[in-house]
């Protein structure tokens, strides 16, 4: 979840950004809370999470880091159908 590098948004984030809009109106950006969802998609689609239990992910903020990530989420996250 990590790659390319610290700021720069990978398939995975851009999947998870998209997703959580698109589902459940949920901002994130691309930094920390949308690479930190796109862990917890993956830990899901690995069955590392246990069964019949719910996971709390809890959502600290960092809406002001999407306008300075306005053009390449406009590019990665917009103009690719999501997951679900």
């Amino acid at each position: 979840m990590l790659a390319p590098g610290y700021g720069i948004m990978n398939d995975a984030v851009a999947a998870a950004i998209r997703d959580c809009a698109r589902l459940d109106g949920l901002l994130v950006e691309p930094v920390y809370t949308g690479r930190a969802m796109a862990g917890l998609f993956a830990l899901a689609h690995d069955g590392r999470l246990p069964k019949g239990k719910k996971v709390i992910f809890l959502h600290t903020g960092g809406l002001p880091a999407l306008f300075g990530y306005a053009t390449e989420l406009r590019r990665m996250v917009l103009r690719k159908k999501s997951r679900a």
